[in-house]
This record gives structure tokens, sequence and C-alpha cells, in this order.
């Protein structure tokens, strides 16, 4: 059980260090640009966790990606609500978010 969750642990960071890595190169790119094509957006994104450490992860994971900040979680804590630069498709953006982060944070708390 011990090795699945290090396992788990090490595949969140190399999976948030790629993320962090193509967030960084779109924000750098559009910072240079003459008119930046930015379409920011507010997503609300179901999350199906409650451990209190799960979702302060997954919302401060969520802040540290550039071009992206979690604003809010709802009282209810099913909820957590994010900013992003470059929302071209809400449904995309959400899944991308649960796709990747939410996932991998989920399996490393359960």
């Amino acid at each position: 059980m011990i090795i699945k969750k290090i396992f788990y642990l090490c595949e969140l960071i190399f999976v948030f260090l790629w993320e962090l890595t193509k967030s960084n190169v779109q924000v750098s790119v559009e910072a240079f640009r003459w008119k930046p094509r930015l379409h920011p957006g507010f997503v609300a994104i179901p999350i199906n966790f409650q451990d209190d450490r799960a979702i302060l992860m997954l919302a401060n994971l969520i802040t540290m990606t550039p071009g992206t900040v979690t604003i809010d979680l709802s009282d209810d804590k099913k909820t957590l609500f994010a900013h992003g630069l470059f929302v071209n498709d809400l449904d995309e953006f959400r899944s991308s978010i649960e796709r990747v982060l939410a996932y991998r944070v989920r399996r490393l708390f359960l």
C-alpha cells in the first residue's frame, strides 16, 4: 500500500512539473505578444473528495500553475471555483483540471 502511495506521489510531482512547464511557456509567449490572445474565465470544478488535505493540495496546485488561480470553495466542499487566463472552452478547461490534477490528488489521498 505504501509503495502505491509513493508511486502516486511521484506521478503527481512529475505530471505537475510538466503542467507547470507548459503553463510557463504559454504565459511567457502571451506576455510578449503584441496583442495577447487571452480568454479569461471562471470555472466551477466539482470535486469528489472531502479530505481537507486533498482539497488544499488541489487548490494549491491550481494556484501554483501560471495563468490559473483558485478563487473559492463551496460551503459543502463539493465545488472548487477557479479563474484561468486561457479558458477557450469551459468544459475542456474543467475536464483538464479534473483529468490531470484532481484525479491524481484523489488517488493519493484515498
